[in-house]
């Protein structure tokens, strides 16, 4: 199933989805009989040997709702070289049939083209671009401008990018980096923020937008 939601500066939205190669389920039947007379035999044999093979497909959910809240995707006006933070956490739930659990990943939406994540989409700011963060920053350097995530927390999923109340910043870039997974089928979330500094010298006012897709994946 796909889920999506889209997120910009200052209406912004965040798009996430989901997608997984089609696993058909395929079935087999193979049989072969022996010993079979067309002429009546006083005693006869017949036998007939057939394998059936199937095949159970992925069934993985991408539970969005918990990040459609305002708060959870607007950052709204940038103070220069202040960090700017969505006020409210965007948490995602997910889950598959699978008992080794599953994945939840975080990147650019490709549909958003090359480049850095952030980029200007009207008010003056051309082909301005706000660059993606160098992941594991707390938070970019001074007179660097930057955007990204943090992972605020997770529930029944194992964090593999660093969360707590003040985590370090990582990207949302073209590939897709594994924030945290689950280890069996059962439901596991995960709550992030979206982060932007913005360095004076570099500032070029206007509207920017980032297209974020999160994308579940059964392990």
């Amino acid at each position: 199933m796909v889920d999506h939601a889209i997120f910009h500066t200052p209406a912004p939205r965040v798009h996430a989805a989901v997608w997984l190669p089609a696993i058909a389920a395929a079935c087999i039947i193979a049989g072969a009989c022996m010993g079979i007379s067309l002429v009546p035999q006083a005693v006869s044999a017949t036998q007939s040997n057939t394998v059936v093979e199937g095949m159970v497909d992925k069934d993985v959910q991408l539970d969005m709702s918990a990040c459609a809240a305002p708060t959870a995707l607007s950052l709204g006006t940038f103070t220069p070289d202040t960090p700017t933070a969505t006020q409210a956490d965007c948490t995602v739930s997910f889950s598959s049939n699978s008992g080794a659990g599953t994945s939840l990943l975080v990147q650019e939406n490709p549909a958003a083209g090359a480049g850095a994540t952030f980029k200007c989409i009207g008010g003056g700011c051309g082909v301005s671009t706000i660059q993606d963060v160098t992941s594991g920053t707390t938070p970019p350097a001074a007179q660097t401008s930057a955007f990204g995530l943090t992972l605020r927390g997770t529930s029944s999923a194992t964090a593999l990018w660093t969360s707590g109340a003040a985590p370090p910043w990582y990207p949302a870039r073209d590939t897709a980096s594994t924030a945290c997974q689950t280890s069996s089928t059962g439901t596991g979330s995960c709550s992030f923020r979206f982060q932007v500094y913005v360095a004076s010298a570099a500032a070029n006012p206007g509207t920017y937008q980032g297209q974020v897709r999160f994308v579940a994946l059964a392990r």
